[in-house]
């Protein structure tokens, strides 16, 4: 299936707002559990208590900009290796 193909099939597809929350509830328990596990070694080494939970906040917020950009781009090399790229990247 090519990706002008699977573009039409999923036009029609609702979104699930249920997944959504369970992701936006899972990445605040990381970030929750990052911050609690790393406040005293962070303060220790670099002065700043939230230094590491700043860099998993930032991690986090670049994370979907690789797949969403390999995935809205043509490749020359056909459609089917940008979703090869994305599986198996």
């Amino acid at each position: 299936m090519s990706v002008r193909d699977w573009r039409e099939h999923s036009a029609g597809w609702q979104t699930d707002y249920w997944l959504i929350g369970a992701i936006a509830v899972l990445m605040t328990l990381g970030l929750a559990m990052v911050a609690s596990s790393s406040i005293a070694i962070s303060e220790k080494r670099f002065g700043d208590d939230t230094h590491y939970f700043l860099r998993q906040l930032f991690s986090m917020g670049l994370g979907p900009w690789p797949p969403t950009s390999l995935f809205g781009c043509r490749c020359l090399f056909g459609e089917n290796t940008v979703v090869n790229c994305l599986f198996w990247g």
